[in-house]
C-alpha cells in the first residue's frame, strides 16, 4: 500500500504507513526529516516525539490525533451506510471500513484541525462540497430520514460530506455561513424529550456571562425546530488551527479516567499562557458543575496550538441534564479521584489551578451570579415554561 502523506495544513510533517496482519489493518508513523529540521516543528501526539523512529500506536488502532480527526458515532453511521449503498448499487459484498478508512474518508475541507491527509500525490476527499446554510432545511429532512433509517442515496450524498468530519452521537453536518465561514449545524432528533440545542445554546450565552471563553453560536429556526449554528473555532479564514483533545494530550483512550487536575497540568507543560487557562479551566469546572455538564468527557476538552504552544479552546458541548435523567456525577473528576459534582470538591481543588481560596471563591461566585439568571436566558431563546420545569434541576444558584 502506498504511505500516506500527513500535513499540517500545507506543510508535510510525516507519513503513515498501513500493513495487514492476520485480517486486520495496522498502522505506524514516521516524521518527514525537513519537518524535524524545521524551528516550527512540534510533536503532534505526545505519543509521537521528534525523532527518526517510526511508530505504531500502543492504546488502539489509532494515535490520539487521528482519533481526533476520525468521525464519532453519527460521521461513522453515515460511512457506513454508505458503503452499505454503494455495495447494493455494484452488487458486491459490504466492505468493513477500517479505522484508518474513516479517518481519510472525512471530507477534507471541514475535517477537524489541520492534519490533512495525500495519497500518491493529490489530497483525500477533497470533492465534497459544504453546503451553504440556506440549505439548512434540506439537511434537517435528510438527516431526521438517516437516523429514522430511511434515508435515500440522496439524502447521504447531501449529508455524508459535511456530516462525516464531526464528532458525537446527534445528528449535525457542516455548513458555510452567510460570510462563507465554515460553521457547524446540530439538529434535533425526533424522539428528543426536549429541545437540546436549545439548551446548549442557553449554557453558551450564561457560560459567556460567567466569563468563559466559549465558541460563536447562534439558533436558527427551520420549519419551527431549532437549529443550533456553531462557528468553527479551528478555523481563521483560510488557515486551519492544529487541534488535539484532552484524551489525547493525556495519552488515554475512550473509556479511561481522567481529572481536571490532570488537564491542568497538560496546561502547565504545554501551555503558552498557561496562567490565564488555568484560571479559565477553573471557571469552566465550576460552570459543568453548576449546569450539570455531566458529559464533560475528555474529548469535550480540547486545545488550539499557537506559534508558542497550546491553549485552551473555545468551550464547547456544554449540555445541561436534569436530575431525573443523571445525578451530578461528572465524566471528568473533580479532584483527582472525585467524580462528584459539587462545589466542595471544586473548592478542594483549587490550589491544582494555582488558586488561593479567596480567588476560587470569587470565581465560584461570579459563576453562580451568572447561572441564577438561566430562566431569564433560557426564556429569552424561546424555551417555553414546561421546558424550564423539565430542566430546572440541572441548575445550581446558591455557593453553599
Amino acid at each position: 500500500m502506498s504511505p500516506v502523506g500527513v500535513f499540517l495544513d500545507h506543510e508535510p510533517v510525516g507519513e503513515i504507513f498501513r500493513t495487514r496482519h492476520r485480517g486486520r489493518e495496522r498502522i505506524s508513523f514516521r516524521y518527514l526529516d525537513p519537518w524535524l529540521a524545521s524551528d516550527a516543528a512540534f510533536e503532534i501526539d505526545p505519543d509521537l516525539p521528534l525523532d527518526r523512529r517510526t511508530s505504531a500506536p500502543t492504546r488502539g488502532p489509532l494515535f490520539g490525533v487521528l482519533t481526533d480527526a476520525a468521525p464519532d458515532r453519527w460521521g461513522r453511521r453515515l460511512m457506513q451506510r454508505r458503503e452499505r449503498h454503494a455495495a447494493e448499487l455494484d452488487g458486491r459484498a459490504v466492505r468493513s471500513l477500517s479505522e484508518l478508512d474513516y479517518v481519510l474518508g472525512v471530507s477534507d475541507r471541514s475535517r477537524m484541525g489541520a492534519l490533512r491527509f495525500e495519497v500518491d500525490g493529490t489530497f483525500v476527499s477533497t470533492s465534497e462540497e459544504v453546503p451553504p446554510l440556506v440549505r439548512l432545511r434540506e439537511l434537517l429532512h435528510a438527516t431526521t430520514r438517516v437516523v429514522e433509517g430511511e434515508e435515500t442515496a440522496s439524502d447521504l450524498a447531501l449529508v455524508l460530506a459535511p456530516g462525516s468530519s464531526l464528532g458525537g452521537a446527534r445528528p449535525k453536518a457542516s455548513v458555510l455561513d452567510v460570510d462563507g465561514e465554515l460553521c457547524i449545524a446540530k439538529f434535533p432528533r425526533p424522539d428528543d424529550e426536549y429541545s437540546v440545542e436549545r439548551w446548549e445554546m442557553i449554557c453558551n450565552s450564561l457560560a459567556r456571562a460567567a466569563g468563559i471563553r466559549a465558541a460563536e453560536m447562534r439558533l436558527e429556526t427551520v420549519d419551527e425546530r431549532p437549529i443550533l449554528v456553531s462557528r468553527r473555532f479551528d478555523r481563521r479564514e483560510t488557515h486551519r488551527i492544529h487541534y488535539a483533545s484532552a484524551m489525547t494530550m493525556l495519552g488515554l483512550a475512550d473509556g479511561d479516567e481522567a481529572s481536571y487536575p490532570e488537564i491542568a497540568e497538560v496546561l502547565n507543560r504545554h501551555g503558552s499562557s498557561p496562567g490565564d487557562d488555568l484560571v479559565e479551566l477553573f471557571r469552566r469546572m465550576v460552570f459543568n458543575i453548576c449546569v450539570a455538564d455531566v458529559d464533560d468527557h475528555l474529548r469535550n476538552h480540547g486545545f488550539l496550538r499557537d506559534s508558542r504552544g497550546l491553549r485552551l479552546s473555545p468551550a464547547f458541548d456544554v449540555n445541561p441534564v436534569p436530575m431525573d435523567i443523571r445525578p451530578r456525577v461528572m465524566s471528568t473528576a473533580v479532584t483527582p479521584d472525585d467524580f462528584t459534582g459539587s462545589l466542595d470538591a471544586a473548592r478542594s481543588s483549587a490550589p491544582y489551578f494555582d488558586l488561593t481560596p479567596a480567588r476560587a471563591e470569587a470565581i465560584i461566585e461570579a459563576v453562580i451570579e451568572a447561572i441564577a439568571g438561566w430562566s431569564t436566558m433560557a426564556r429569552r431563546h424561546g424555551a417555553s415554561s414546561g421546558e424550564c420545569d423539565r430542566m430546572e434541576s440541572a441548575f445550581l444558584t446558591s455557593a453553599a
